[in-house]
C-alpha cells in the first residue's frame, strides 16, 4: 500500500467508462487530488480487474456496453460489501432508479460533474467507512 501525505495510506480508486475522455478527465483529476487510480473502460474489464486488486471507491458510469455500473455495482457488493460504488451518469436518476433500482450504489452523479463535487463526495465516503484491516 503507498502511503501519501501526513504518513496515510493512498486511497486507491477504480474509474470505469466507456468514455475516453471522462475516464482521462477522472483520472487526471482524482491523481491531482492525491488518490491513486486505475481505469477500466467497460464493466467486464473492471471486474477483472476488481477481482485482481482491492479498491478503496469504484467510480462507474451507469451505461456501458457488456455489464453497466448497475450490474457491476452488485457485483462489487456481492464480494465486498464494505466498497463504496459511485455512480456517474448522463442519465435522468429517476430513469435509473425505474431500470433497476439503486441499493448497491452508495453516492450518484451526474454528468457533467465538478472535480471538487467528486473530491467531496470522495473523502466524505472514505471518511465514512469502518476502519478494515488491510484497507
Amino acid at each position: 500500500m503507498e502511503i501519501g501525505a501526513f504518513g496515510k495510506p493512498t486511497p486507491k480508486i477504480l474509474v470505469v467508462d466507456d468514455e475516453e475522455g471522462t475516464r482521462y478527465l477522472l483520472s487526471r483529476m482524482l491523481t491531482a487530488f492525491g488518490f491513486q487510480v486505475m481505469t477500466a473502460e467497460n464493466g467486464i474489464q473492471a471486474w477483472n480487474l476488481f477481482l485482481k486488486i482491492v479498491y478503496d471507491l469504484v467510480i462507474t458510469d451507469f451505461q456501458m456496453p457488456g455489464i453497466d455500473g448497475l450490474r457491476l455495482a452488485e457485483n462489487i457488493k456481492r464480494r465486498c460489501p464494505t466498497t463504496p460504488v459511485i455512480l456517474i451518469s448522463g442519465s435522468d436518476l429517476d430513469q435509473i432508479r425505474d431500470g433497476g433500482g439503486l441499493r448497491n450504489i452508495d453516492h450518484f452523479v451526474s454528468k457533467p460533474f465538478r472535480g471538487t463535487h467528486i473530491r467531496d463526495i470522495i473523502l466524505r465516503t472514505l471518511d465514512d467507512l469502518p476502519s478494515v484491516q488491510g484497507r
